[in-house]
């Protein structure tokens, strides 16, 4: 996730899980959310099977981790996908 503003950066993000919509992606077996340098940049280790529904938001209305420098808290946001199913 890039966000268009310097993020406060001190492990306060909050990767959602929408499970009514897909499975959260997210895989923590393969590390913790990190930040690029750049201070705009959150990368979430993911693990991805073909086929599959997958859900993922940042923030809501009671967890507001990802913030920006100025301490105003990122709009809540989601992203629903599909992978492709694999091939025969």
């Amino acid at each position: 996730m890039t966000f268009d503003r310097p993020m406060a950066t001190e492990k306060a993000w909050s990767w959602m899980i929408l499970r009514d919509l897909g499975a959260y992606p997210g895989d923590r077996t393969l590390g913790e959310p990190r930040w690029e340098n750049d201070n705009k940049t959150c990368v979430l280790p993911v693990k991805l099977s073909p086929g599959t529904l997958y859900a993922v938001g940042v923030n809501s209305p009671r967890n507001w981790g990802f913030k920006g420098t100025d301490g105003k808290a990122a709009v809540p946001y989601g992203w629903v996908f599909k992978t492709r199913a694999a091939e025969k």
